[in-house]
């Protein structure tokens, strides 16, 4: 029997399409006057890409960790006061540029409660932390539709590891027999949940990566099918 519904945050909820990171550069500008918007640019770019070689490997690194490999790409050093400036005023880009959300998502999320599931969220950050994600989903008005939020930063590891999905399950009391994971990322959301027991649905709508649709349980094109999709899975009416 499903009790627990667990859902990716990035591609499953919120639309990745608009990128942060102009947003992020033009901080980095204004407090790196001296480096030329190409050479900020390819800092960042390459920052990104050791950034995301880390978190292959499970690791749940810190936007404090992108920022300092940027700046040392540039050779530029910080004080202290500035550095914190630079790395809070980037973190709360998503609460003062939020992404937007894909369509159904609230509707989603008030059908898996009244249907009695818990409900949580399991996802890996990058340079928006937890606390961050927490303030928008609070000002979006979504963060009390979760029973409880697993991030990356916070556990020390990504969704490649069973950490974050077993605290979740651990924190509904239910077994990963019971819980179904929803994302949209093949080696993290469907082999992560897979591997500790979970069955996982594949999301379609923003990333369309179909290399992982034979190993997840049901695949759907947006999210707004999730709860038909749940009912095949359950065997329960919709």
């Amino acid at each position: 029997m499903i009790k627990a519904v667990t859902l990716d945050l990035w591609g499953t909820l919120f639309d990745m399409t608009p990128a942060l990171s102009d947003v992020r550069l033009e901080l980095l500008a204004s407090r790196v006057p001296m480096r030329s918007r190409s050479d900020l640019l390819r800092a960042y770019d390459r920052g990104w890409e050791a950034f995301l070689a880390g978190l292959a490997y499970g690791y749940g690194l810190t936007a404090s960790t992108f920022l300092a490999t940027v700046l040392d790409d540039l050779a530029v050093s910080l004080t202290p006061p500035q550095f914190k400036r630079l790395l809070v005023s980037w973190q709360e880009s998503i609460v003062s540029s939020p992404p937007p959300l894909l369509e159904g998502v609230a509707d989603v999320l008030a059908i898996l409660r009244k249907q009695g599931f818990f409900v949580g969220l399991v996802s890996d950050t990058a340079i928006s932390p937890g606390w961050a994600v927490r303030r928008a989903l609070a000002d979006m008005g979504l963060l009390s539709m979760f029973d409880w939020l697993t991030f990356s930063d916070e556990v020390g590891v990504t969704k490649r590891r069973a950490a974050g999905f077993l605290l979740t399950l651990n924190a509904f009391g239910v077994c990963p027999e019971e819980g179904v994971h929803v994302g949209d990322m093949c080696d993290t959301d469907i082999r992560g949940a897979k591997a500790v027991g979970m069955k996982a649905i594949l999301v379609l709508e923003n990333t369309h990566d179909r290399s992982g649709a034979s190993e997840a349980d049901a695949v759907i094109d947006q999210i707004a099918d999730l709860p038909a999709a749940l009912s095949e899975i359950t065997g329960s009416p919709g």
